[in-house]
C-alpha cells in the first residue's frame, strides 16, 4: 500500500489559520483580545461532511452560516470520513495503524475528500479555525471540532473518549463519537450517540453507551467540573419533542428487521422508533440526574408542544413531514444562568437552514456577566 506524502489536514488547517492571523498583524508586538471560553457554540449533525462539500449550494450555506453566527467553537457529528492509515512494524510484521485525528488521503477518492475539506478550511470564513478530528476506520460516524483561534483561547485539553484518563489516555473512541474540550469555567462534551436500532445487539450497544456517559457525568460532578453536553444525542426525551408521538412511540422492531436478526419480540422498553423508546428516555433522565444537569433548550422555551425539531424526514418518504428533537444542549445546573439562548436555526418540512443535512444546527449563546473576566490578551 502506497501512502500519500501530503501534509495531514490538521497541519494544513493550522497553516491556513496562522497565515490568516499573520495577514492581520501589523507587527510582532500586536496583541489581540481573546475570550478564555467560548461564548457562541454550534452543534450540527452534517450527515456526511464531504457530501455537503460536494454540493455547491450546501457549501455556500455552510460558509454563510459561519459568517453570520461566527461560532467560537463548532462541533460536527456524523462527518463520515475515514481515518488516516499508517504502516508500522509490529511483532507480526508490517501492520496498519489508524490515525484518528487525520483524514485518510492515500487513494484517489480519499484525496478528493481531503481536498474538499481543506478548501473549506482555507476559505475566508473558516481560515481562522483549527480543525480537530476523531474518525472511524470507514466512512461511518466520526466527529469534528472547529475552534476559532481569533476569538477564543485554545482549549486547555482535548480528549476523545469517555473513560478515565489513566485507563485510556487520549485514545479515540473507535467510532470517533467523542470530543471533550476543557476551557476556563467549564468543559464541553460533544458526542454523537449511537442509534438504538431495531435488534437486541444494537439495544445492548446503546445501553452500554448510556451507562458510560452516566459514569462520565458522575465523575465530572464529583470533581466539581461544570459541563456543557452537546451533539446528536439520538433521544427525544418527551412526547413534546416529537411531531407525531403516537406514530413514533408505536413503531416496533419486529416490523423493521428480519426474523433472523430479531428472534424474540422486543422488550416493552425497546418498543418505538429509535430515540423514542422508554428505555432510552429513562436512561437519559438517569444521566441528567446523575450529573445534576438540565436541558437548556427546555429551560428557555418551556414545555410547549410547538417546540422546534432538530431532525426532519425527507419528503416524500415514510418520515416526510415528521420531526424529532434529538440534538441537544444539556448543561450542569450551575451553568443555567450562563446560557442566554439555545436556538434551532433550521425549520419547516422543507428543512430550511439544514444546509443539506437532515439535522438542523443548534446555536448556543452564553451570557457575559458584568463582572465577567473571561477576556485575556494574547500576543500574536
Amino acid at each position: 500500500m502506497q501512502l500519500s506524502n501530503k501534509r495531514p489536514l490538521e497541519t494544513l488547517a493550522d497553516s491556513a489559520s496562522k497565515k490568516a492571523r499573520s495577514q492581520k498583524s501589523a507587527s510582532e508586538n500586536d496583541v489581540i483580545p481573546l475570550c478564555s471560553y467560548p461564548r457562541t457554540i454550534v452543534a450540527w449533525n452534517c450527515n456526511g461532511l464531504t457530501p455537503r462539500l460536494r454540493s455547491e449550494p450546501d457549501t455556500r450555506q455552510i460558509r454563510e452560516f459561519v459568517k453570520k453566527f461566527k461560532p467560537d467553537v463548532m462541533f460536527l457529528s456524523e462527518v463520515r470520513v475515514s481515518a488516516a492509515i499508517k504502516i508500522v512494524n509490529g511483532e507480526n510484521g508490517r501492520q496498519t495503524k489508524r490515525i484518528r485525528s487525520q483524514m485518510r488521503d492515500n487513494d484517489r477518492q480519499s484525496s478528493r475528500d481531503t481536498s474538499l475539506v481543506h478548501s473549506l478550511m482555507s476559505s475566508s470564513e473558516l481560515r481562522s479555525y483549527k480543525l480537530y478530528l476523531s474518525l472511524a476506520d470507514t466512512k461511518y460516524a466520526g466527529t469534528a471540532m472547529l475552534h476559532n483561534t481569533e476569538t477564543t483561547v485554545k482549549p486547555k485539553k482535548v480528549r476523545y473518549n469517555l473513560e478515565r484518563p489513566y485507563v485510556n489516555g487520549s485514545n479515540h473512541n473507535p467510532d470517533g463519537r467523542v470530543i471533550y474540550a476543557v476551557f476556563d469555567g467549564f468543559s464541553i462534551l460533544h458526542t454523537y450517540s449511537p442509534n438504538n436500532g431495531w435488534a437486541e445487539e444494537s439495544f445492548a450497544r446503546r445501553r452500554a453507551w448510556d451507562e458510560s456517559v452516566r459514569a462520565f457525568m458522575i465523575r465530572k460532578k464529583e470533581a466539581g467540573v461544570n459541563v456543557i453536553w452537546v451533539g446528536d444525542l439520538n433521544v427525544a426525551p418527551k412526547d413534546e419533542d416529537l411531531s407525531h408521538p403516537v406514530f413514533y412511540r408505536s413503531q416496533r422492531a419486529d416490523r423493521q428487521v428480519s426474523k433472523q436478526k430479531q428472534k424474540e419480540p422486543p422488550a416493552p422498553e425497546d418498543v418505538g422508533q429509535p430515540g423514542c423508546t422508554d428505555g432510552e428516555r429513562n436512561r437519559f433522565e438517569a444521566i441528567l440526574d446523575a450529573g445534576d444537569m438540565k436541558d437548556a433548550y427546555r429551560h428557555h422555551v418551556g414545555e410547549s408542544h410547538n417546540s422546534g425539531f432538530t431532525w426532519r424526514g425527507i419528503v416524500p418518504g415514510r418520515h416526510g413531514g415528521r420531526g424529532m428533537r434529538i440534538d441537544h444542549c444539556i448543561v450542569s445546573r450551575n451553568l443555567l444562568p450562563k446560557i442566554e439562548s439555545v436556538n434551532i436555526t433550521g425549520y419547516g418540512v422543507e428543512r430550511c437552514g439544514f444546509m443539506g443535512s437532515d439535522h438542523s444546527p443548534l446555536v448556543i449563546s452564553l451570557r457575559k456577566e458584568e463582572n465577567d473576566e473571561g477576556e485575556v490578551s494574547v500576543r500574536l
